[in-house]
Formats: structure tokens, sequence, C-alpha cells
């Protein structure tokens, strides 16, 4: 019997009484099947955020924003490749004239200028060579007796000049070696000077002047205490034996020039170095060392083979030094530059001139 059923009865038995007293609590009853739900209840406060789901699908793209701010300038790019090529632009404007250049060979010689106006009556020349003996005369009449004459002596006396004219002697010169075939001639009729002929190589040379060891020790240069030019101390009309008129004439005669020259030293050296090359001023102004350069490609050339000059020992040494031009208007060298300097020692130079010769072309036949 449960609880309630005890409880009915009770009441049943004491119907007709009073009503008794509450009795104690029953014991806990079974739970009760749940009842229908309850009216909606107020709003409850916002729950704490909860964990991240899942990621949902990838949503359609959005509009494009607005664009952002101007952003730090960025490090610059490589060099892309070069574009194509564009059309030609206009000539621009004439530029500034550029440096003035070395000054150039000179040219070769024009053609003779119209005949000039007649001059004043120059001072009278020197006395002329004695001409050729004229004809006999016709027998003139008969003198008087003359005096008794002395004794006399005919020794030592001239033969009388013949009537003969050989070209290319000092009294008939030629105008050049391709005129005559002897091997030693005069040329130049205005002023005339000997040359050697050199028929197969098509060569006139200068005469040599013989040197001894007691004219290069009387006519040796003594260096200063600085680089210098030769021309100070240096005679170059003795060094030809010829004048400037005279070698401006076998110049303009000739087609290419060669030179040889001994360079006699003591205490001094001849090398390609810089700072102790030889420089040489050529007859066209320009100055030519051991080696070619942009602004003159000629150049001299140190036989080796000869070269004995020393920077010290106090002897006589000596070196050949060659130089070559197909033009007539570079050599001969009219002045030397001595760059070898050493103030401790006495240095000296002595120049001999071995060969010089122009070339020349013969007329057709």
């Amino acid at each position: 019997m449960t609880d309630i059923d005890k409880f009915q009865e009770s009441q049943a038995i004491d119907s007709s009484g009073k009503t008794g007293p509450q009795g104690p609590p029953g014991e806990k009853g079974e739970i009760g099947p749940i009842g229908p739900p309850g009216p909606l209840g107020a709003k409850g406060d916002a729950g704490s955020i909860g964990p991240p789901g899942p990621m949902g699908s990838k949503g359609e793209m959005g509009p494009i924003g607005p664009p952002g701010p101007l952003g730090a300038k960025g490090d610059a790019g490589s060099i892309g490749p070069p574009g194509p090529r564009g059309t030609k632009g206009e000539m621009g404007p004439i530029g500034p004239p550029g440096l003035l250049g070395a000054k150039g060979d000179v040219g070769p010689m024009g053609p003779p200028g119209q005949i000039g106006q007649k001059g004043e009556i120059g001072l009278p020349g020197p006395q002329g060579i004695a001409g050729a003996s004229g004809a006999i005369g016709l027998p003139g009449l008969k003198g008087e007796p003359g005096q008794p004459g002395k004794d006399c002596k005919t020794e030592g006396l001239k033969p009388p000049e013949t009537d003969e004219k050989r070209l290319g002697t000092l009294s008939y010169p030629a105008k050049s070696c391709a005129e005559t075939k002897d091997a030693s001639v005069y040329i130049n009729p205005s002023h005339p000077f000997e040359v050697e002929c050199n028929k197969k190589e098509k060569k006139a040379c200068l005469k040599l002047q013989d040197i001894d060891d007691q004219i290069r020790d009387a006519e040796a240069v003594t260096f200063s205490n600085k680089a210098f030019w030769l021309s100070d101390k240096f005679n170059l009309t003795k060094f030809y034996n010829l004048k400037v008129s005279q070698l401006s004439y076998i110049l303009a005669m000739s087609t290419g020039v060669t030179q040889k020259i001994k360079f006699h030293c003591k205490n001094t050296v001849v090398s390609n170095k810089t700072n102790e090359a030889v420089l040489m001023l050529l007859w066209n102004d320009n100055i030519v060392g051991p080696e070619a350069t942009k602004e003159m490609p000629m150049h001299y050339q140190i036989l080796e083979d000869t070269n004995t000059c020393k920077a010290e020992g106090g002897m006589w040494e000596s070196v050949e030094i060659e130089l070559k031009t197909n033009l007539n208007t570079r050599l001969p060298v009219i002045d030397f530059y001595i760059q070898d300097i050493r103030p401790s020692l006495e240095q000296k130079v002595f120049l001999e001139l071995l060969e010089l010769c122009f070339s020349y072309d013969t007329p057709d036949s």
C-alpha cells in the first residue's frame, strides 16, 4: 500500500471525527511525467562568445573596394630589355668648335706661282767661276821689239781650262742624279753641292764628313742640369754641311728620306724609357721619340746591336739611330731634346751623321 492509499484510508476512518494534526512528510515520490512547456520567459543576458565554428564554403566575390592610400616608394626595378629602334630624329644644331688639333705635316710643294714684278737691283754677287777659254783671235800687227825679259818659272801654274762641259760638275751642275750617270755629282744649278748617286736604289746621298776623336772631343756638348734642346749648342748647317736652301732643294726633288745618326755618349744612355728617351724635332716641326703615338705615327729606331751607351763609367760609347719616311716633308732632323740628366756626373754628347739619302724618281723615257 502506497502512502497515498494509506492517507485516503485514514481519512475514511476519521471522516466522522475532527481533522487530526498534519502528519510527517512522506518519502520522496518518483519523478512525475514532463509537463507541458511553460510560457516564454523574458530575454536573458547574452552568453559568452563560443569557440569558432568550422570554416564555411567560399562565398561569392564581393564588389571592388575604394582605392587605398598611396604606399611608400618602392625599390627601383631592374633595367628592362632595350626597346625597339626609334625613328631617325632631326639633325641637331652645330656644336661648338673642337680643340685645336696637332700640327699636320707640311703639304706637297705647290705649282710655281706667277712671275712677280721686277725687283730692285740687288747687291753685286760674289765673283763667278772662271769661264772656259775663248776661241783664238786673229794674229795682231807686229809689235815693237820689247825690253829684255827676266828669267821666270812656270811651276805651280794651272793648265788652261778646256772647252768641255760635263753635266754634274761644279761649273755645270745637274738638276738631280737622274740626269747623269756619274756616281759623284754636283746638283742644284743655283747653289751647287755634291751628292753621291746610287743608281740602283735611286737615291742621292749627302757627302759625309770625316770625324775623328779629336773633332768629337773638341765639339762635344756638355749637358746642363736640366733637360734641354741641343739647338742652343748645335750648328745645323755644319752638321749637314749644307745651307737650309740647299736642303729644301733636294727635298723638293725627292719622294722619301732615310737618315742614320751616330749618337756618341758619355755617362748617358739612349733608351725607350719615357724619362730617358731622346726626342727629335723633324723638318715639319713635329716631335718624335722611340715609340709611335696617336699624334705622330712616325718614330725612330734604336739599333740595339750598336748600343753601348752607359749611365756612368766616364768613357765614350755610342749608339746608332735610324729614321725612315716615304714623305719629303718630315726629314731631316733639325733638333734634339736631351732628357737623361745626372747632375753628379759630367755628361757629354756628340752627333755624327752616318747617312742622309733622298729617294728620287727617274723621268719616263
